[in-house]
């Protein structure tokens, strides 16, 4: 699938190194990026209060199986979008626009833009209100901004694993009671 290629690339353009998790880079990483893991965290918090409150909470028969594929599922989407946008996209324009810091700033501002923008979804697009288009406007600038976070973390680590294993975090805590409550996910 698309996640084993991308790993495959990533090896054969950045080589395994890109996948070396130290001590010291998950550190760094976590205190880059504990603030939206601590958002992800209580946004959860909310939705499950909104499901208690309204008395609307129910939970699937198979919920730890359930609890274990959102687990891989977001293992599955950190590797393959870190490694597509901060593996392949800015290590890519690093290689082009070089290493200065300017170099590095542009860098991780397109490719930032890059992993915000795939996150429209363009099959609304012709059909969203002025409210729809904006919140979408807004999500693309949320998520670029979140990326330029990742795009910082795989610049000072040098690695993706970080990178990835946060995002992974991130959206379980974001996707977790989607899948317990047995809704279908839309991204």
């Amino acid at each position: 699938g698309g996640f084993g290629c991308v790993v495959r690339v990533l090896c054969v353009l950045g080589g395994v190194q890109l996948f070396n998790i130290t001590l010291s880079s998950w550190k760094w990483a976590w205190r880059a990026m504990w603030w939206s893991i601590a958002i992800s965290g209580a946004i959860a918090l909310i939705d499950l209060y909104d499901y208690i409150s309204t008395d609307s909470l129910v939970i699937v028969d198979d919920w730890p199986w359930q609890l274990f594929l959102s687990l891989l599922f977001c293992i599955a989407i950190g590797f393959f979008e870190e490694g597509m946008v901060r593996g392949l996209v800015l290590n890519g324009l690093l290689s082009r626009m070089g290493t200065t810091r300017k170099g590095i700033v542009w860098a991780c501002i397109i490719s930032s833009v890059f992993f915000g923008l795939l996150h429209v979804d363009i099959m609304r697009i012709g059909d969203a209100t002025a409210l729809e288009f904006a919140q979408g406007f807004l999500k693309v600038v949320q998520t670029g901004m979140y990326g330029f976070a990742l795009a910082a973390v795989m610049c000072k680590t040098g690695e993706i694993t970080s990178a990835a294993l946060l995002h992974c975090l991130d959206d379980w805590l974001l996707f977790i009671l989607t899948f317990i409550m047995g809704e279908s996910l839309v991204t």
